[in-house]
């Protein structure tokens, strides 16, 4: 029996890791350590720990504004400009169906009075 405490004790140097998975008289050194799924998370943990930058005093200094940022103020001659030149109207099934007469406009007749076609 003192021999499978032992191997059961995590931080013994006859530490059995097999037989501690597989065992539920495991006691944990620190029960209330965090659980991850697998090594990549708990690697990844380890990682952000180390990269935290230390605390600042919020305090001291201001935060971010909560004020949306001003308008944008033109000069006259900074005034965005219109086109003077018109759109050129795009062309598809939809604007032609006004246009022709034809299967196009049957179907433009269907879709306006909402007649289901198969």
């Amino acid at each position: 029996m003192a021999e499978e405490d032992e191997s059961l004790n995590v931080v013994s140097k006859s530490f059995d890791p097999l037989k501690a998975l597989y065992s539920t008289n495991v006691l944990l050194p620190n029960p209330d350590a965090p659980i991850f799924d697998n090594i990549h998370r708990y690697r990844s943990s380890l990682v952000s720990r180390a990269k935290k930058p230390p605390k600042k005093d919020s305090e001291n200094e201001p935060g971010p504004s909560t004020n949306p940022d001003p308008p944008r103020r033109f000069l006259p001659h900074q005034e965005p400009v219109k086109s003077a030149k018109p759109k050129r109207l795009s062309r598809n099934v939809l604007t032609r169906m006004d246009e022709i007469t034809g299967p196009l406009s049957t179907l433009r007749d269907c879709m306006e009075r909402r007649v289901r076609i198969k």
